[in-house]
């Protein structure tokens, strides 16, 4: 677990800043360190209060960061990993059995996306972090050997949630909403719960707005209903009701079941264990509670992200837990138990098969990669079957695991995709250009990439006076575009939004300036130094 816990950390400056959020919470930070402004960035940030809406916690810590250690990518994502380390211990040590807690935690730490996501500067893990920190203390508070304590540990639940709160816009409210459902079904199910409980519960949301009201309460005074319509009325209700941009799923309410089987892979087998029901809705059922909330928000939310399912991961690592530990001590495991970890492991090791499944009744063809895959699952099925007798719970789980690590390992990459932007911002410094033209033809993006932002010093922002910034989202604009004009200027085109006819607007370019560089997504130009007049 300490292991796997390190490589989290390990080339963590290696890749760039990436788009889109990542690059967006790096400007905010940027902006307190060279305008002080730590209550309200909207003046600076991308967007105005499309990014400043998010409150700030970890804005600030990561301000704080390169106010000690000067400005890096290492300064703006370390406390990101750090939340999500925080987690995986915290994962450890919430159930009773040890044992639990650290399949739990190696199946957290060995997530591809939870590893990933934990290296950007990004906001989930922090949220998901104070969440779980919640839970932990409000096991604590009912555990009849704290009972002196139980005031102290709901009154840190409280402070969990605040800070749940102040990590993320709304997502906070997933600690008191699951502890809520957690009494419901515990009630349901028989236990007496006395009204303490639910008065400890409101304590815990006062406690936890207490915390968060005064930034949120500032921003309405500075900006009245624009803050607030902007909080609420796109970063909620938009999301949940009309898919913001490029959010929205062909699968629908179907699409986190798939990508959670995909993303836990063999290790989900062990939720399909008939012991691993009767458990859920009596011991576990803070577990469970607190993976229904994101996942029934999230799945009837029309905007939907593979980073909505990081708040479910830790929740559902638990489950497998305890079902893991079940397992684990018997002498002979099913067989269909067994074969159905092969077919999901096969599942969610090849994108290039998952996408051809999806498509192979109206092609009735598969691709090497496919049939190699399938060959695979079907050999290591056969072997399963012929030694069904010999492999017992143990070695059964000890396979799994040893299976996601690998996983891990072998096919998730140390670092994420990188563009040329940061090497265009190296050339345009370089060589002093003093104008940036960028053009991306698509009304989906309502902000320049905020990489442009952050690599050419918020040129788009209005933080160098000494240049020049044009944003177009219309390819026409290349033929408008007086190049006799330009001098020293750089042209950037995000050609991934180019269609067919936008393409033939590139040849003014090519008239009066220079093809510098170019990848898959974007095209870089200079202006000619001796461009005909």
């Amino acid at each position: 677990m300490v292991l796997l816990s390190i490589a989290y950390f390990l080339n963590l400056g290696g890749f760039e800043m990436q788009a889109w959020d990542e690059a967006i919470y790096a400007v905010r930070a940027i902006s307190i360190v060279e305008h002080g402004d730590w209550l309200d960035q909207t003046a600076h940030a991308c967007g105005g209060f499309y990014s400043s809406a998010y409150p700030p916690l970890y804005i600030w810590l990561s301000a704080a960061t390169m106010m000690i250690f000067g400005e890096s990518a290492i300064a703006l994502r370390v406390w990101s990993v750090i939340f999500a380390v925080g987690t995986i211990f915290l994962l450890f040590f919430i159930p009773k059995d040890r044992r639990v807690g650290l399949i739990a935690a190696v199946t957290l730490a060995t997530l591809p996306i939870f590893y990933l996501f934990s290296r950007a500067g990004q906001l989930d893990s922090t949220f998901t972090f104070f969440i779980f920190l919640g839970i932990f203390f409000w096991i604590k508070s009912e555990d009849p050997a704290q009972h002196k304590s139980v005031n102290k540990w709901t009154a840190l639940t409280g402070a969990a949630f605040g800070l749940a709160l102040m990590s993320k816009i709304i997502v906070g409210l997933f600690l008191p909403l699951s502890l809520l459902l957690y009494l419901i079904i515990m009630s349901a199910r028989g236990r007496q719960i006395n009204r303490a409980a639910y008065k400890r519960l409101a304590y815990v949301v006062i406690i936890g707005l207490a915390i968060a009201l005064p930034w949120h309460i500032y921003m309405y005074a500075v900006h009245g209903m624009s803050f607030v319509n902007y909080f609420l009325e796109y970063h909620i209700f938009r999301r949940a009701l009309a898919a913001v941009t490029i959010h929205s799923k062909n699968l629908g309410g179907l699409y986190y079941i798939n990508q959670l089987l995909i993303i836990f892979s063999a290790s989900s087998v062990f939720l399909f264990d008939r012991r691993f029901f009767k458990s859920i809705f009596t011991t576990n059922a803070i577990y469970l509670a607190a993976f229904c909330v994101p996942f029934l928000i999230f799945t009837f939310s029309t905007s939907k992200l593979i980073s909505y399912t990081i708040p479910m991961m830790p929740a559902i690592a638990l489950l497998i837990g305890v079902s893991a530990i079940a397992i684990y001590e018997d002498k002979k495991v099913s067989l269909p138990l067994m074969l159905s970890s092969v077919i999901i492991a096969a599942w969610s090791l090849s994108q290039v098969l998952r996408t051809e499944t999806k498509h192979l009744l109206a092609t009735h063809a598969l691709s090497p990669e496919s049939y190699l895959i399938i060959s695979a699952a079907g050999v290591i099925m056969l072997a399963v079957f012929i030694f069904r007798n010999k492999i017992t719970g143990r070695y059964f789980v000890l396979s799994v695991v040893i299976f996601m690590i690998a996983r891990l390992i072998f096919t998730t990459p140390m670092d994420r995709s990188n563009s040329i932007i940061e090497s265009a911002a190296v050339e345009f410094k370089k060589n002093n250009y003093n104008n940036l033209i960028f053009v991306t033809p698509t009304d989906k993006i309502r902000i320049v990439n905020p990489q442009i932002s952050y690599y050419f010093g918020g040129i788009d922002l209005g933080w160098r006076k000494d240049k020049q910034f044009k944003y177009y989202k219309k390819a026409a604009a290349l033929k408008e575009i007086n190049y006799d004009s330009l001098s020293n200027a750089m042209i950037i085109l995000r050609i991934k939004y180019f269609t067919a006819k936008d393409k033939e607007y590139i040849k003014f370019i090519n008239e009066k300036c220079s093809f510098l560089m170019g990848d898959t997504e974007y095209e870089v130009y200079v202006k000619k130094v001796n461009a005909p007049l």
